[in-house]
């Protein structure tokens, strides 16, 4: 990721020198002459810095009084001094209010950037909270405007087809795997109509009556226990909208009956000759492998193709790996309101849900949400929260990294470990006993992965 930057120094001449040089090497960067002016523009939260670059020696409010103020306001910002001032009262006075690294402006500039990027590897991996961005773009406005979350191209695709399928009395397939929303599809395509909508599960029918019954409904004694006539589902919606999920567990008879009751408009109840004409209109979802289903002999091609007519298909989770933040914003808030509690992901634990495949699309996503929130002892939740699985592909990043790439990222977080416990310890010593190494061991590491030293 791109990080950005807010430098602050009254001296203008080394502040445009400092903000033409960050920006050489690749960051966003703010530039302000003051602390009150830092804070003012912190204070907006329109902006996350990874890393706030404060001069120390600044008349009115100096760097430690501004760093202060900083932190109050913002906990996940890095603070770095950099400034001629190297002081013995300058340093102790700074690391206090919470600056993590002090930089002189004499030294190598390369010294700047090794902490800057150390700063912002560490804001990026273990500080960065994940933020849902409010998405004013024409995908996010599309989703929304029928209840449904994400800004993916590909779902505001699935979304426009609803909206162009509303006009037509036409049935229509959602093909689509589990968990992924096909019934939210469907509510799409209804739109905003007052209009009855009914939903039956097929697979829930595993005998051919039951689902009969159900869809076509019965005449009084029609089968043991038919006390008393009954109205099926396609009847009794009127003219609103009837949606048949799992569509693939329909047994050969209800196929049937299902196409003769699309195709001439007529339903037959169970024990009646009588028939009786319908209005509503049938949406029917099923798994994506619905036509293998009629090339195996086990679902009728003409009512596959009558259903074909207009067709949508549901992307996965995984093929918009672009909405999971958002989903898992939705279902923090949905939390919140519940329970009370709020809690937060790391940036870098959206990341690692995001590289997850989710075999159950949205509803796994939702069901191991919720897990993480209801067992969560603190208000955030952290990549070692995730399970095994999720650990797993964080090691591993791209299946496709050579060796030598995976040591390189282990280098690099071994190098961040050392440096944070050297900042929090204050010596070698201590920071090798919070590291469980012995000192011989610690300085052996520092000098071979060119760990800085310079908060000790």
């Amino acid at each position: 990721m791109k990080h950005r930057i807010l430098a602050v120094d009254d001296d203008i001449s080394n502040l445009k020198a400092t903000e033409a040089l960050l920006e050489e090497w690749g960051y966003w960067v703010d530039a302000v002459s003051n602390g009150p002016e830092a804070i003012a523009v912190i204070e907006k939260k329109d902006r996350d810095y990874s890393v706030i670059l404060l001069d120390y020696q600044m008349p009115g409010m100096n760097g430690a009084e501004a760093a202060s103020k900083i932190r109050a306001l913002s906990k996940e910002s890095i603070i770095i001094i950099y400034s001629c001032d190297s002081s013995r009262r300058a340093l102790k006075e700074v690391f206090r209010v919470g600056a993590v690294d002090f930089i002189d402006k004499d030294e190598n500039v390369e010294n700047l950037k090794a902490a800057l990027e150390m700063a912002c590897n560490r804001y990026e991996n273990h500080i960065q909270l994940y933020r849902a961005r409010v998405n004013k773009s024409h995908n996010a406005e599309i989703l929304r405007s029928v209840g449904m979350i994400g800004h993916s191209q590909k779902m505001a695709d699935v979304v426009q087809q609803c909206i162009n399928y509303r006009k037509y009395n036409q049935p229509v397939l959602i093909l689509g795997e589990t968990g992924s929303g096909k019934e939210l599809v469907a509510k799409a395509i209804q739109g905003d109509s007052h209009k009855k909508f009914q939903a039956v599960n097929c697979a829930a029918f595993t005998e051919s009556n039951l689902i009969e019954s159900e869809l076509f409904g019965y005449e009084k004694g029609a089968f043991t226990g038919a006390n008393n006539r009954k109205i099926g589902i396609l009847e009794s919606t009127g003219d609103g909208t009837v949606f048949l999920d799992e569509l693939h567990y329909l047994n050969p008879k209800a196929q049937g009956l299902l196409l003769r009751a699309l195709r001439e408009k007529v339903i037959r109840r169970v024990g009646s000759n009588i028939e009786t004409s319908i209005s509503c209109r049938i949406f029917a979802a099923s798994k994506p492998d619905l036509f293998k289903r009629v090339q195996a002999g086990e679902f009728l091609p003409d009512l596959y193709y009558r259903l074909k007519f207009l067709t949508i298909e549901v992307p996965a989770l995984r093929e918009r790996p672009e909405d999971i933040g958002l989903l898992v914003d939705h279902f923090c808030h949905k939390f919140y309101k519940e329970t009370g509690r709020k809690i937060s992901f790391r940036a870098r634990t959206m990341r690692m849900m995001e590289r997850y495949d989710w075999h159950g699309n949205v509803g796994e996503l939702e069901g191991y949400v919720w897990q993480l929130l209801i067992n969560a002892k603190e208000s955030i939740i952290s990549p070692s929260n995730l399970d095994e699985r999720f650990q797993l592909l964080d090691i591993l990043g791209d299946p496709n990294a050579t060796l030598e790439a995976l040591e390189l990222k282990h280098e690099q977080e071994i190098r961040d470990l050392i440096a944070l416990a050297l900042s929090a310890s204050g010596s070698k010593r201590k920071a090798a006993e919070r590291l469980k190494v012995n000192e011989s061991s610690l300085r052996h590491l520092i000098a071979r992965l060119g760990v800085r030293e310079s908060t000790v």
